[in-house]
């Protein structure tokens, strides 16, 4: 027989999870098979008693500490509950509706054909909908449960990302100006030094990128990690902002004067920039191989390949907009080559990795130099 919703009570799961053989134990299976009308009925039944227990997980909050250092409210756990109760709700309306449209069917004429179609309508098997329900329930329960539990983490790369968020703020509103105005009182156009800022403004964007792959790096359980390479990138946009606050006036300077100057001009520029890079890198080591992962390993290089590969991709992307004829394809072949690495030869070990940092940098600076040559 199938049990209605007021003999049937809901078994809390162990371990806040949703068990589908427990959950489909409570229901005749094989009656549910054969009768269109007990099937609807039992989504009824279980949406009943599935809302009943999230009217239970409502009352859930985390203790007053965790409260006050992630500046939530009970109210802001209970819209995640809400999400996942709706769905149930929005499962309930589609079986009420059936009965509905039964009771019409009942009044309507040519009786025997209307039930017929009825009964024919597709449906997914009631199995099905149990398993889905216990997936979409366990996801929200386990992320509730992540949320509890790891309240100092969260809060940690809360305060992160104000920091990181209010810094980029600041930097979108003020300096623009400061930099116009340092190179007005250096006798250097607008024009110029609007442009140094676009192009300062394209490479704090390559870094504030960065940012939430690295926030869901350390969700997953290395947050120590993550809090370095924080730090790594953090010291890197430090350096990025120097260059342009201090250094590239004088880069523009250096050869204002010169036959050829913006293009001698501009990779000195991504030379600097390579030094950057390299300087990085080299901070990252002691992150990367502070873990025995490789996996791990390979997530840190993937997650700064866009900063390695920044003055290589600059000076590429350069040539080909200047089309420059007097650099040879031989060398344009070479930085394609050397964007193109594969970093999986990084990981071995802390000693290839610096080789290979030495061997990259050595090939880059060689290649800007023939490239310079070539212009004179």
């Amino acid at each position: 027989m199938l049990q209605r919703s007021k003999d049937i009570e809901f078994q809390k799961p162990k371990n806040q999870s949703l068990d589908v053989k427990d959950l489909l134990a409570q229901f005749d299976l094989d009656a549910i098979g054969k009768s269109t009308i007990k099937y609807y009925q039992s989504i009824i039944d279980l949406s009943n008693a599935l809302l009943d227990h999230f009217q239970e997980l409502e009352n859930i909050s985390p203790d007053n500490e965790s409260m006050q250092k992630l500046k939530l409210t009970p109210e802001d756990l209970r819209g995640q509950i809400k999400d996942v109760r709706n769905q149930i709700e929005n499962l309930k309306s589609h079986a009420d509706q059936f009965f509905i449209q039964l009771n019409e069917v009942n009044h309507s004429t040519n009786l025997i054909q209307k039930l017929a179609e009825l009964e024919s309508m597709p449906r997914p098997s009631f199995e099905f909908i149990v398993e889905n329900i216990a997936k979409i329930v366990d996801d929200m329960k386990n992320e509730m449960k992540y949320f509890i539990e790891n309240h100092e983490l969260i809060a940690q790369f809360i305060e992160y990302w104000k920091v990181w968020s209010g810094d980029f703020t600041s930097f979108k509103t003020n300096s623009r100006n400061e930099l116009l105005k340092s190179c007005r009182n250096d006798g250097i156009d607008d024009e110029v030094s609007s442009k140094w800022f676009d192009e300062w403004n394209s490479r704090r964007l390559t870094i504030e990128k960065m940012f939430f792959p690295i926030v869901k790096f350390a969700f997953d359980g290395k947050s120590e990690i993550a809090a370095q390479s924080i730090q790594v990138l953090q010291n890197y946009k430090f350096a990025l902002n120097n260059l342009y606050q201090k250094d590239r006036a004088s880069i523009y300077r250096k050869f204002a004067f010169q036959a050829g100057g913006d293009l001698q001009e501009k990779f000195e520029l991504e030379t600097q920039m390579m030094n950057l890079s390299e300087n990085f890198q080299r901070e990252l080591q002691s992150v990367i191989f502070s873990s025995d992962s490789a996996e791990d390993r390979m997530f840190l290089l993937r997650w700064a390949e866009s900063i390695i590969n920044l003055p290589v991709d600059a000076v590429i992307a350069f040539v080909d907009e200047r089309k420059l004829d007097k650099i040879s394809e031989e060398i344009l072949s070479k930085f394609s080559e050397l964007r193109q690495q594969n970093f999986a030869n990084y990981i071995a070990d802390a000693k290839s990795y610096s080789e290979d940092l030495k061997r990259r940098e050595d090939e880059f600076n060689a290649l800007m130099f023939r490239m310079r040559k070539d212009l004179m």
